[in-house]
């Protein structure tokens, strides 16, 4: 099993392409909608998405890796398959924001030099920009599913053994940390 300072790099890898993913999907959106933005933050949001890709693949691999080492319910099985997807759809992610700034390069070194860009080339950068955005919402819908399945299984894990407001809390004298929110209640003489 994969671990940084003894703790399971699987939970600690999935926050990168967590604020990656949906990052990368916005700045897309403004560098598809905006030839002075794309023209100046083309290589950043591509930089972005692939690292997002990157470290996606890294997270679903440290996923599977704990996966071994732990019980298979349906939730967790859910959530590995849900990671697969965010995995995946994060790699179309980079890679159509990759295509889309090498086309939108090539297209503006043809426009510095005659003939100007024709219709069809425009309409082509269009129709990629727009999937580019398309597959950055995709990447970031597929992130947020599985980082939710994730983090319910792992809560509902620890908040099933928790002490409860009818249990003590195990080595402890005084009172309980939630008598402090309740009220007094009057006693029977």
């Amino acid at each position: 099993m994969h671990t940084l300072a003894s703790v399971p790099l699987h939970p600690l890898a999935v926050h990168v392409p967590v604020v990656l993913v949906p990052a990368g999907a916005l700045l897309t959106v403004v560098v598809a909608a905006s030839r002075r933005a794309r023209r100046r933050y083309d290589t950043l949001v591509a930089a972005i998405a692939v690292i997002a890709a990157i470290s996606a693949a890294l997270a679903a691999h440290a996923g599977e890796t704990l996966y071994a080492r732990v019980t298979h319910t349906g939730p967790v099985t859910a959530h590995v398959h849900q990671g697969a997807w965010a995995r995946n759809f994060s790699l179309l992610f980079a890679l159509v924001v990759v295509a889309y700034v090498v086309v939108a390069r090539r297209l503006d070194t043809a426009d510095a030099a005659p003939p100007p860009r024709s219709r069809p080339r425009q309409v082509a950068l269009v129709g990629l920009g727009v999937l580019a955005g398309v597959s950055g919402l995709v990447a970031t819908a597929a992130v947020v599913r599985a980082g939710h399945s994730g983090a319910k299984v792992t809560w509902e894990q620890v908040l099933d053994h928790a002490p409860t407001a009818t249990t003590a809390v195990p080595g402890s004298s005084g009172p309980r940390p939630d008598d402090a929110a309740r009220p007094a209640q009057p006693t029977q003489a």
